[in-house]
């Protein structure tokens, strides 16, 4: 599952317990890691990973992460 599909999917409450095991704010999450103005650390993408219960991967993240606009266009050409 991509991370904004995940973020988006989870409540309130399950936002709020999310963040404390990733030890980020939503604030953060919201305006930093969704919009990829900031890439987390790996230790933080496992912590995102456990916090998730297995509904993100490591794969995942991290293509959600380092994916681009240039290398998604490099692959359609």
């Amino acid at each position: 599952m991509d991370f904004l599909k995940f973020w988006k999917s989870l409540t309130s409450e399950e936002k709020d317990v999310f963040c404390k095991k990733v030890k980020l704010t939503k604030g953060y999450i919201t305006t930093r890691l969704i919009y990829k103005s900031r890439k987390p650390t790996l230790e933080r993408i496992d912590l995102m990973v456990s916090a998730s219960n297995g509904k993100l991967t490591h794969q995942g993240l991290i293509h959600f992460f380092i994916n681009n606009k240039k290398a998604s266009s490099a692959t359609n050409t």
